[in-house]
């Protein structure tokens, strides 16, 4: 309820909050030859909040989900807009060897807390998708 969908393209969800001041953005990449390292992608994250204009890391955690282990890292930025903030969660996709990004967009204040908990509202909502009843929409 707190999100519309602004678009549904291969791989990638887009949503406006209800508010219209935040964007949440999910996106599966490509399917990986190898293993994927969630922490690897926490560290390149990082670097990017510190090099973006005033940007400030809060730092990460480390969560446990029905797919397994899933990484946060938040900051914050300086755009011609404003002060936002920015939550990122990796994580691996439920049915294949794909990481899967959630990003939510928001602008700096007070309910950093909030915006945060719908974010992880979100990521506890993505499950693979039950083969059988795939297979009957498609035929």
């Amino acid at each position: 309820e707190a999100f519309r969908v602004e678009a549904n393209e291969a791989g990638t969800f887009r949503f406006h909050s209800a508010d219209g001041h935040a964007v949440l953005s999910i996106e599966a990449g490509p399917e990986q030859a190898s293993g994927i390292n969630l922490v690897d992608e926490v560290k390149k994250q990082r670097a990017w909040f510190l090099q973006a204009a005033e940007g400030h890391y809060f730092g990460n955690r480390e969560l446990a989900t029905p797919n397994g282990p899933a990484f946060t890292a938040r900051g914050a930025y300086t755009t011609a807009e404003g002060r936002v903030e920015e939550t990122w969660v990796f994580a691996l996709h439920p049915a294949a060897n794909r990481l899967v990004t959630l990003t939510y967009r928001y602008p700096s204040g007070s309910d950093s807390e909030q915006r945060v908990f719908e974010l992880l509202e979100i990521l506890g909502e993505i499950e693979a998708l039950d083969q059988e009843a795939s297979s009957a929409t498609e035929g």
